[in-house]
């Protein structure tokens, strides 16, 4: 069983975007591109939460968002951002250094 997919056959989705009332989530670890209209998401949910889904057939189910997982990748990607930002402004690309002519 992969990290992605839970003992209750649910598996982790992030939802990508939300466009037209059409939710586009990206599934396990292979990030299968399934969709599902935004009136069956459940409350809370919005582009880039994690949630988890259940997949049978051709039917999605969006079971809960993971508020937790959700959090903790927000947290991730500000600090990755934070750092980008901090090694841009020290490298040696740096914008505000004077350029040669």
């Amino acid at each position: 069983m992969s990290p992605d997919q839970r003992s209750d056959d649910t598996q982790r989705a992030v939802i990508d975007r939300i466009t037209d009332g059409w939710a586009v989530l990206l599934v396990g670890d292979r990030e299968q591109e399934l969709r599902v209209r935004e009136t069956e998401l459940p409350d809370g949910a919005e582009e880039g939460s994690i949630v988890q889904v259940r997949v049978s057939g051709l039917k999605v189910e969006v079971v809960e968002v993971d508020d937790g997982a959700t959090d903790e990748k927000r947290a991730e990607m500000k600090d990755r951002l934070s750092r980008l930002r901090k090694s841009r402004s020290t490298g040696r690309f740096d914008s505000n250094k004077p350029r040669p002519n």
